[in-house]
């Protein structure tokens, strides 16, 4: 985005520079002709960049951890701890008593 904001900031002058040569008379066939339409290319391309760059959203994510039970299956789905770990034993099952297991622990997108 700052290069977009950079080439902004060089063609802008330039393109000021341009139209007082137009209005002024000098060198009016080489400055509409080439210069001009290029100038207004590269501007143009520039404003969309940092049109795009503006409306971009950044994504949030959040851990999350999944607790599987060895012996029945239960699955709980849980914020980590610091120093979790997969395999790590965590606590006991809800619904038969065994052990529960750290099984996954990921990256999840959190929705805007």
């Amino acid at each position: 985005m700052m290069i977009y904001f950079a080439i902004l900031l060089i063609v802008i002058p330039v393109l000021i520079g341009l139209l007082i040569m137009i209005f002024e008379g000098i060198d009016v066939e080489r400055v509409s002709m080439v210069y001009l339409p290029l100038t207004l290319l590269v501007a143009i391309y520039a404003g969309m960049g940092l049109w795009k760059g503006y409306k971009m959203e950044v994504p949030t994510y959040r851990l999350v951890e999944v607790l599987k039970c060895t012996q029945c299956g239960f699955e709980d789905i849980t914020d980590p701890t610091p120093g979790d770990y997969i395999n790590m034993e965590k606590g006991k099952c809800p619904r038969c008593g065994g052990s529960m297991k750290v099984s996954l622990i990921y990256k999840e997108r959190v929705k805007s």
